[in-house]
C-alpha cells in the first residue's frame, strides 16, 4: 500500500471513529445518558396525585407533570418498586428525560421559588 493510500486510510478511521464517538456522547439513549459527563443534573419535583401502573415486571410506572429548578413544567416518567403514597413530593435526579434516582420530600425542601406550584 502506497503511503498516500495509508495516510487517507488512518484519516478516514479517525474520522469515522470521532463521528460514532460523538453520536453516541449526545445521543438520548438511557446508558449514554447516564455516563454523559455534558448532560446536567436537574432536580424536578412532583406530586404524587395517583396510583402507579403496575407493569408485567410489579414494577410501578408513574408518568407525571412536574417542576425543574426553573420553574419550568416537565412531564416525567419513573418506575418505582412499590405504589407510592399520595400527596407524597418527591425529588428526581434527571438526565433530559431519564430519571436516574428519587427520593421523597417535605414540602418545605422543595425550593421557594417553586414551591407554589404545587
Amino acid at each position: 500500500m502506497s503511503p498516500l493510500k495509508r495516510r487517507l486510510a488512518i484519516a478516514f478511521s479517525i474520522g469515522a471513529i470521532l463521528i460514532i464517538a460523538g453520536w453516541l456522547l449526545f445521543k438520548d439513549n438511557v446508558v449514554v445518558l447516564k455516563v454523559n459527563p455534558f448532560v446536567a443534573v436537574t432536580d424536578v419535583y412532583v406530586e404524587i396525585d395517583e396510583d402507579g401502573t403496575k407493569n408485567e415486571l410489579g414494577d410501578y410506572v408513574y408518568e407525571i407533570q412536574g417542576v425543574d429548578e426553573q420553574g419550568q413544567e416537565r412531564t416525567v416518567e419513573f418506575k418505582a418498586n412499590k405504589n407510592l403514597r399520595k400527596g407524597a413530593f418527591l425529588r428526581l435526579k434527571t438526565k433530559k428525560a431519564f430519571v436516574d434516582s428519587w427520593e421523597e420530600v417535605q414540602l418545605e425542601d422543595i425550593p421557594a421559588e417553586i414551591r407554589t406550584s404545587f
